[in-house]
């Protein structure tokens, strides 16, 4: 594509600039065309559109472009001395006078050419000064011949109308020289324009691309680009380019920043429905503003950003794999609280998942926060009663560089903060003491952290999913939990029913971990009497009791059918049953007891059986596993620092269990 425009005013300067642009080897980036006045003005226009980057030209057409708002740059032929000089003396031979009266029909600039030197020429040399147009041109003429010119010296439009007169004319052109000087001119200018150019095209690709809304502004404040972005960010149906920048983005700081040249980092901007975060940079050459850049995002942008970045930080365990789906079961009862759980997950309010052990709490907590409208943010498990009082408040809420001896030297992110804009799930919450309980108390209440170590609080979004395996109301009652972190947890509260009261669902379960866990090549069926000895079985591990039993037999039984003396084999491994009479570990279903419903509430002196029954189930589990803890843990489906916690809870020695 050509990168110059010439313009040229007749035939003779069409015919120079050609040969000389092929001299100079720049044929192929040059575009000349033949017009004057408003024909140039036209070619012109024309060559503007087509992308050139500098248009050259001379006289009147010169004129009348830089006066029609030409964008494109511009370069004059000048006359120089030698072309006036050899024009004159063509005259003075032309008329044969020894000092004839020359008129030189010119414009504004080139008669302040010649009027510079014409002091110097020994000639009578009078100069008719015309406007770019041909009315003005003629009216110039028409004065040189009242008074008596004996030659006239003019361009294109000058000749035309000396049409049928005799005087002598002599056509004002421009040399090789000035032609050479105007397109060595203008190729500077084209290369400085290309630069130019391609760093605008890189800027524009920056603009489009970037996910910031951007406007570019001149000295004054108005908007002279918009990217995409800010379009979109600030709802414009049309283009604000023209605009004042106050009337579509009010900074406060915009006037200063354009007067003194200070840039503006990091301030707030609040729009009636989104608050912004923005940016100023004026651009400052040689001491003055010439201009400068305003960027700007919602906040809540930034917020995100944030999050992701902690969530990169430690994406181990921080993502739910369960959904709904992969809850199994057939008995209503599953039915029914997974249908809760599902109504739980579209809202954004703290559930209380209640359950015995291995009833699959942690799995409907991720199945509730797979359909939930955090589902893209992170998981984040913490099991309560795992953590040492010591290390809670490090875990919780993490601690910043050098706060404490041991710190690791980039500091550390707490749960807490991982779990932004995702859901936290608490489980064994029951296992938190009184000084974890008022800590987690306070970033419930608050929905800020405050870091180890920190100097600032840091707001966090979270949704909360606690978890208990015992009934938390009683222990509110005997003063070993909170009742203010009770009621903040009991907003959802939904209760898993355990295996033996979920009907049909223990030999559905049963059928199912069998072909999970055979063997490779083995194929296993239950006899209708082993399914029912199963059935049968109270399953004080619930599920995850039922698949270890399930696994002892794959690993016991080679082939064919699993009889009543293989069922019973791998159940001599389970904790023994809790006595008649003594009841369930946890009791399934809608709660009667809580103060809301003060007719139903148990007294005090009620939860001494469901002690008794949970400590003769730790002890028949260190019985089947003679003495071992972790494996007896492992039999009861819990951690062994559970275990342990249970065991010193109730009285039961860890050198003499039994």
């Amino acid at each position: 594509m050509a990168s110059i425009g010439v313009v040229a005013t007749s035939r003779n300067m069409f015919r120079a600039m050609s040969r000389l642009a092929a001299e100079l080897e720049i044929a192929e980036s040059v575009m000349i065309r033949q017009g004057t006045l408003e024909e140039g003005l036209r070619i012109a226009r024309n060559m503007e559109q087509e992308g050139v980057d500098v248009i050259v030209s001379r006289g009147g057409t010169m004129e009348l472009l830089l006066g029609a708002n030409i964008r494109t740059p511009l370069v004059n032929i000048a006359i120089s001395m030698q072309d006036t000089s050899a024009m004159l003396r063509t005259a003075r031979i032309l008329t044969g006078l020894p000092r004839p009266k020359i008129a030189l029909v010119a414009y504004a600039k080139v008669v302040s050419d010649v009027a510079s030197f014409s002091a110097l020429l020994d000639m009578d040399l009078h100069i008719y000064q015309s406007g770019p147009t041909r009315e003005s041109i003629v009216a110039a003429l028409e004065q040189a011949l009242r008074e008596k010119a004996d030659a006239i010296v003019g361009g294109v439009t000058t000749q035309n109308a000396l049409a049928g007169r005799t005087i002598p004319f002599i056509p004002h052109e421009s040399g090789d020289a000035s032609l050479r000087q105007a397109l060595a001119e203008a190729k500077l200018i084209a290369y400085a324009r290309s630069l130019e150019q391609m760093q605008t095209e890189r800027f524009k690709a920056v603009m489009a691309f970037s996910a910031e809304g951007i406007f570019l502004l001149e000295a004054d404040g108005g908007i002279l680009a918009a990217n995409p972005a800010a379009r979109k960010l600030l709802n414009l149906a049309v283009n604000p380019e023209g605009r004042k920048v106050e009337d579509v983005f009010p900074l406060a700081l915009t006037a200063e920043c354009l007067s003194t040249g200070v840039p503006v980092q990091n301030e707030i901007v609040t729009l009636p429905d989104m608050v912004y975060i923005a940016a100023l940079t004026p651009f400052v050459s040689q001491g003055r503003v010439s201009g400068a850049i305003l960027s700007f995002q919602p906040a809540t942008r930034i917020v995100e950003m944030e999050a992701k970045i902690r969530r990169s930080r430690s994406a181990k365990g921080m993502s739910a794999l369960h959904r709904f789906g992969d809850i199994e079961g057939v008995s209503p009862q599953i039915r029914e609280a997974g249908e809760t759980a599902a109504r739980y997950a579209a809202v954004d309010e703290t559930v209380l998942l209640r359950g015995e052990t291995g009833t699959g709490k942690e799995l409907f907590a991720q199945a509730m926060h797979n359909a939930s409208p955090r589902r893209n943010g992170p998981f984040v498990a913490v099991n309560c009663a795992a953590l040492p009082a010591t290390l809670l408040e490090s875990e919780f809420f993490g601690y910043e560089e050098g706060a404490f001896t041991g710190a690791n030297r980039r500091g550390k992110t707490g749960f807490f903060e991982l779990a932004d804009q995702g859901t936290i799930f608490l489980d064994e919450v029951a296992g938190l003491d009184g000084h974890g309980q008022s800590r987690l108390l306070r970033v419930l209440q608050e929905r800020s952290i405050l870091r180890l170590g920190g100097d600032a609080y840091v707001p966090v979004n979270f949704r909360v999913i606690a978890a208990s395996n015992v009934d938390l109301w009683p222990l509110v009652q005997r003063g070993e939990f909170r009742q203010d972190l009770f009621f903040r947890l009991h907003v959802l509260p939904l209760v898993i029913p355990p295996l033996r009261e979920r009907e049909g669902d223990v030999r559905h379960l049963a059928r199912l971990f069998l072909a999970r866990h055979a063997q490779a090549g083995t194929r296993l069926t239950f006899a209708p009497e082993a399914a029912g000895a199963l059935a049968s079985h109270p399953w004080p591990g619930n599920v995850r009791e039922l698949e270890h039993c399930v696994r002892r037999i794959c690993l016991s039984v080679t082939g064919g059918v699993v009889s009543p003396a293989h069922v019973r084999r791998a159940l001599s491994f389970t904790p023994p049953p809790a006595r008649e009479g003594e009841g369930a570990l946890f009791r399934a279903g809608p709660r009667s007891d809580l103060p809301t419903v003060p007719e139903g509430a148990a007294s005090a002196g009620s939860a001494a059986p469901l002690r008794e029954a949970e400590r003769a189930t730790l002890l028949g589990a260190l019985r089947a596993a003679e003495g071992n803890q972790r494996r007896a843990a492992a039999f009861l489906g819990i951690n062994a620092s559970t275990l342990y916690r249970k065991m010193k809870k109730l009285g039961i020695s860890r050198e003499r269990p039994f």
